[in-house]
């Protein structure tokens, strides 16, 4: 159905836009305007998909459709936080010998102000989240949760992946001491989106409809 209605999509626009070459009349100077033809939306149930159909992709660059994430309501969408520009760690792409990918990013600062970023997550970002304490040895004092965040990266939408959160909430290790983040999000199923070069340097905004229940959305640009 997706491709069956691009391709009406693409009839009707060749239709409109067919340019007839026969008995061309020389160019006359005139101070006419053309207006720009106004860019086509991409529908929202067609978002995230065209990456992996190649047919999609090709119709849907063809007819110029514009497939810019936009958020169909706006107004219920509050932003929670944002990054400062993302790293290679934190992109799960490091490039020093002896750094290793940790499948993970802390949650930082960022751009808020007057937190304290080693409880601010836990207890307020994500306070509403099923949390629970680790079963596996060694990490009893870990406290996780699961979290349904839409993926947004330079506008389009890949759609929602069960996103693991941790909080770690000793306050005798080093880390506490220095005031540093305590809670991290697993990039899982999402590491392959999020580790591109291309990334380096562009901000993340977390997103949350106030409408709905723990409904998160994370953008990339």
């Amino acid at each position: 159905m997706l491709v069956k209605a691009l391709f009406l999509q693409k009839k009707v626009w060749k239709k409109k836009h067919k340019k007839n070459t026969s008995n061309k009349k020389p160019k006359e100077e005139n101070d006419l305007e053309i207006p720009k033809r106004p860019t086509v939306k991409i529908p929202s149930n067609f978002k995230g998909r065209y990456k992996s159909n190649k047919t999609v992709s090709k119709l849907i660059t063809e007819l110029e459709i514009d497939n810019k994430f936009e958020f169909e309501n706006e107004e219920n969408n509050q932003v929670l936080w944002q990054s400062g520009g993302l790293t290679e760690r934190d992109l799960n792409i490091p490039k020093g010998a002896n750094t290793n990918p940790t499948g993970s990013m802390l949650f930082k600062k960022g751009t808020l102000k007057g937190i304290d970023q080693r409880h601010h997550f836990r207890d307020a970002v994500f306070q509403t989240l099923d949390w629970k304490f680790d079963t596996t040895a060694g990490k009893t004092h870990l406290e996780r949760a699961i979290a349904q965040i839409r993926f947004v990266i330079k506008g389009i939408d890949y759609g929602i992946f069960p996103i693991t959160i941790t909080h770690n909430p000793r306050t005798d290790t080093a880390s506490y001491r220095q005031k540093n983040s305590m809670t991290q999000l697993s990039w899982g199923e999402t590491k392959n989106l999020i580790a591109q070069d291309e990334l380096i340097g562009k901000t993340a905004t977390l997103y949350k409809d106030v409408t709905v229940a723990d409904a998160f959305t994370l953008i990339i640009e």
